[in-house]
């Protein structure tokens, strides 16, 4: 695995930085073999005799920065997956395969804005943040893509020793890029009010 990147400040509330890394992914010979495995009456698990190393590139240019009380962060998330590593189903009569292969190629983009807000000397904190992901899978086996967008917001108020936060998450529906299958995530609403803090 290979680290690469940079930080340059415009001044002292606002930054750039570029960031990535390199992985060259290395398989167990013991792992690759040809034998069936029944995991019940109609299912087995077939091994993995051309399994090859998987090659990953990811960038991520982001940006900070600060205007009074206010917070502004944007990144961009930049990964591929080379020969991306994934499952393929086969079935005869009697038994369906699952085996693992190299097929085609997964990009995956992600663009993320966040925006806080402080008020009150810091007892209100305000927090909301917006994601766009556009991902593809491209192969012989599978052609996919999804875009994806949801949003995360959160309220802080701090009320002497006590704190009250509020958090959301919209639903969304993700693509896996392994199996590959579509996951769905319903909506999380939470609230928290922590014990009373001690002064020591």
């Amino acid at each position: 695995m290979a680290f690469y990147g940079g930080n340059y400040a415009l001044n002292q509330k606002h930054s750039l930085s570029l960031n990535g890394l390199f992985t060259h992914t290395l398989f167990d010979p013991s792992n690759k073999n040809d034998m069936t495995v029944p995991t019940s009456f109609f299912e087995a698990v077939k091994g993995n005799p051309n399994l090859a190393s998987v090659k990953v590139l990811g960038n991520t240019l982001s940006y900070n920065g600060q205007i009074g009380k206010s917070k502004i962060s944007l990144s961009y998330d930049n990964n591929i997956y080379f020969d991306n590593d994934l499952h393929q189903y086969t079935a005869d009569n009697q038994t369906i395969f699952d085996t693992r292969i190299n097929d085609g190629t997964f990009y995956g983009n992600m663009l993320t804005v966040t925006y806080a807000y402080s008020a009150f000397s810091d007892k209100l904190r305000l927090s909301l943040t917006a994601i766009e992901e556009y991902n593809m899978l491209r192969g012989d086996e599978y052609d996919m893509e999804r875009n994806i967008f949801r949003i995360k917001a959160s309220v802080t108020d701090l009320m002497g020793d006590w704190m009250l936060k509020m958090n959301y998450r919209s639903p969304y529906t993700l693509l896996d890029i392994r199996e590959p299958y579509l996951i769905r995530r319903r909506p999380v609403y939470e609230l928290t009010i922590p014990e009373k803090r001690c002064h020591i």
